[in-house]
């Protein structure tokens, strides 16, 4: 076994402003940086992490703006999606965080949007070395339609995928967003989502505000729900918002969030 990874994305709510287009809110990629930063000062040599984020007012204005019918649109979105990429990763540099970026288009092909073919060997060498990958959401070249939008979710679940196979084990997903996890009709935070329960939460679910094309928090839980009865993942979606919390998030302390898992027990 060549170790745990944690996956963590970065939603585009919180690292943009998805009401104004192209708009990155750079002072709390920064915090979050430094939260990852101590954290991964604290976590042994066998534990790896990998950032994901979202395109939140970058690709997801993109695609409204040029649609995804013709090359030059393609061109276009994934050219401002990497502009975002840019952003996060010199963030982490500035703190001497050893990221480094993997598109990927560069690494997944897909047929009407279903991965086709991954090569995820690159991203394997890079955990071993000690290096932060990071991925995005991101426009990639489908065989039949040109060019489809893979969200990070379904990046994360093509990464779980291939890492199984090899020595590494994902066992915990943190999504970081702007909310204490998942609110009941009363505006209470969901402490637990399971497949026994979620037919009961699935009305509270709303679709995000301002730009987003990936289908929102409904998304982002039937996915989440999909790698635990699948691979027995836990995740976590937690407000990134709040200091500490996703640093907490990734030591394995308590958090506010919400907690989605394959059985009711902790």
């Amino acid at each position: 076994m060549a170790g745990e990874v944690i996956l963590i994305k970065l939603g585009g709510s919180l690292i943009t402003d998805k009401q104004r287009p192209l708009t990155a809110r750079e002072k709390v990629i920064a915090q979050l940086m430094r939260e990852i930063r101590e954290a991964v000062k604290k976590l042994g040599r066998k534990k790896k992490i990998i950032i994901g984020h979202g395109s939140g007012s970058f690709g997801h204005y993109a695609v409204k703006q040029y649609g995804l019918k013709r090359p030059g649109a393609w061109a276009a979105i994934h050219q401002v999606a990497a502009q975002l990429n840019r952003i996060v990763i010199n963030q982490g540099r500035k703190l001497d965080l050893p990221l480094i970026s993997f598109p990927p288009s560069s690494w997944i092909l897909s047929r009407n949007h279903q991965v086709k073919k991954s090569f995820v060997k690159p991203i394997r060498v890079a955990l071993n070395h000690q290096l932060i990958p990071v991925v995005y959401g991101d426009l990639i070249i489908d065989l039949v339609r040109g060019g489809v939008i893979f969200s990070t979710e379904k990046v994360f679940s093509v990464l779980t995928r291939e890492l199984t196979k090899s020595r590494y084990q994902v066992k915990k997903i943190i999504h970081a967003g702007i909310t204490n996890g998942v609110y009941d009709q009363q505006n209470q935070t969901i402490p637990l989502i399971t497949p026994q329960n979620f037919d009961q939460i699935k009305p509270c679910l709303t679709q995000a505000r301002g730009f987003d094309i990936t289908g929102g928090m409904d998304h982002k839980i039937t996915t989440s729900l999909a790698l635990a009865q699948k691979q027995g993942i836990v995740s976590l979606i937690i407000n990134g918002q709040e200091k500490g919390e996703l640093k907490r998030a990734i030591l394995g302390q308590e958090i506010q969030g919400t907690k989605i898992s394959l059985a009711q027990a902790s």
